[in-house]
This record gives structure tokens, sequence and C-alpha cells, in this order.
């Protein structure tokens, strides 16, 4: 029996001990206890792992994915519109294109749309008078974009 070789199917590694270079199998294993084992597999030995090591692991990954729909959470509730906030324009355009605003006092401001600046979709919106230079009671009522627009006195 010394020089048989003999395959052994469904063994469980109990421990994995890289240092050492050894690997502690549960399940039959054949011959006298403490003999050496010819282990073969695709399976290099570090890449083995333990049952705690799998469960540290996962346990790990799950408190990744917590803590990402924890951010994903916060992001959505930061977006949402609040009390104060009301949107009442919305439109598109391109960053080349001109925008010619019009005040309730009959002037006209012309901005290039790169101008404005650019943020985050959950940034706090500023006030159009930062980028128009309006006088106290003055007001935008309209707002047109223009991609050839030409200025003529």
């Amino acid at each position: 029996m010394g020089s048989e070789k003999v395959t052994i199917k469904n063994l469980e590694v109990i421990e994995v001990d890289v240092e050492n270079n050894k690997v502690l199998l549960k399940g039959a294993v054949p011959g006298a206890k403490g003999t050496l084992v010819l282990v073969k597999s695709d399976a290099k030995i570090a890449e083995l792992k333990t049952e705690e090591e799998k469960q540290q692991e996962e346990k790990k990954e799950e408190e990744a994915q917590r803590q990402k729909e924890i951010e994903k959470e916060k992001a959505l509730e930061k977006m949402a519109t609040k009390e104060e906030d009301i949107v009442k324009h919305f439109f598109v355009t391109n960053t080349l294109n001109d925008l010619l605003f019009f005040t309730n006092r009959g002037r006209v401001f012309q901005l290039k749309a790169y101008e404005i600046p650019k943020t985050t979709r959950t940034a706090k919106g500023q006030s159009i008078a930062n980028f128009l230079q309006l006088a106290a009671e003055e007001k935008v009522t309209a707002l047109v974009s223009s991609d050839n627009f030409q200025q003529s006195y």
C-alpha cells in the first residue's frame, strides 16, 4: 500500500497554513495518521481559504454594500427639491449659444452659456442677479437661447 496512488474526492479544507505550506483536511484520507498526502488541484494552496475567512470576506462585502446604499440615499436626499425651491423654467442649450435675458424694465442682457458656472446636480442654485447687473426691483421675465445671434447697433 505504500506505493499505491489513490484518488479521494470530497475532502474539506479545514485550515490553511501558508507560512508552513500545510493544509489541514477533513475526510476519508487513506493511510496511517501523520503520513504525508499529495494534494493535486488546479487551485494553489495560498488560494484555499477556510470557512472563517470566507465568512469574514462576506461580512466585509455586505458592509461595503450597506455603506454604498447609505451614500446613495444621502445623495438622493440632497437631490430632492425642498419646499423653498421652485423650478419655474427648465431648458437645454449648447455651451456656445448666446443667452438673452429680458427684464421687466425693458433691458436685455447677453451671456454665453459657458459663462454660467457649472455645478453638480446636488448643489444649491445661484441667483441670476449674481451674473447680471440688475437694478433693485428688476427681475428677469424671459430667457432666449440663440445659436446665431449677431449684435448690430
